[in-house]
């Protein structure tokens, strides 16, 4: 009877925003071949198999619209499968911790293009930004009074929501200087002393 031994690609994850690192794992392709991967049709990453036909290979998810896409993976003797991967809106913090009045830049791709991005701290509304015709927008706010500990940045056209994680030091002013002379309260706030 014969036995045969079938490509498999696994994709991690399976779901992302542009730019974000997407990780391929593949089994059953040929012995020390090379592996071409695609990404909708354009090659974008390269591997070479070792002695059993396994491969591992990283890429950057490529600026395209939002939708489902096949990733494909194919070796010189054919051996290819494919899997999807879903891009979807993504944002993020230029920094993950800081003080109360310090400049956070949110930036995000994939929104709806031309539509107006709400931006919250916690339940406070902070800065709105277009989107332009690739989806993209950044926005820089000041970090309202709030006690120490994780905030959420929540960022939104009205259709694509993402949630951020900021985190207030405990300390006034953090990384960027100590107050000597000031006088703390409960609710994480402080006030200077002369």
């Amino acid at each position: 009877a014969a036995f045969d031994v079938m490509p498999v690609i696994t994709i991690y994850p399976t779901s992302g925003a542009i730019s974000e690192m997407l990780t391929i794992h593949g089994t059953g392709f040929g012995f020390k071949s090379d592996v071409a991967v695609y990404f909708k049709y354009d090659e974008v990453a390269y591997a070479k198999t070792d002695d059993y036909g396994n491969f591992t290979v990283s890429f950057n998810v490529p600026n395209l619209i939002l939708c489902t896409y096949d990733v494909q993976a194919e070796d010189g003797d054919e051996n290819k499968d494919k899997a999807g991967f879903t891009i979807v809106a993504g944002a993020s913090l230029d920094k993950s911790t800081g003080h109360v009045g310090i400049g956070l830049t949110v930036s995000g791709t994939g929104f709806i293009a031309g539509e107006m991005v709400a931006i919250k701290y916690d339940n406070i509304a902070v800065a709105t930004a277009a989107a332009n015709s690739n989806g993209a927008f950044e926005a820089t706010f000041q970090v309202p009074v709030s006690q120490h500990g994780d905030h959420t940045v929540t960022v939104s056209d009205g259709v694509n929501t993402k949630e951020l994680t900021f985190t207030m030091e405990s300390s006034p002013l953090g990384t960027a200087g100590a107050v000597k002379n000031a006088e703390h309260y409960l609710d994480g706030t402080f006030a200077v002393l002369n």
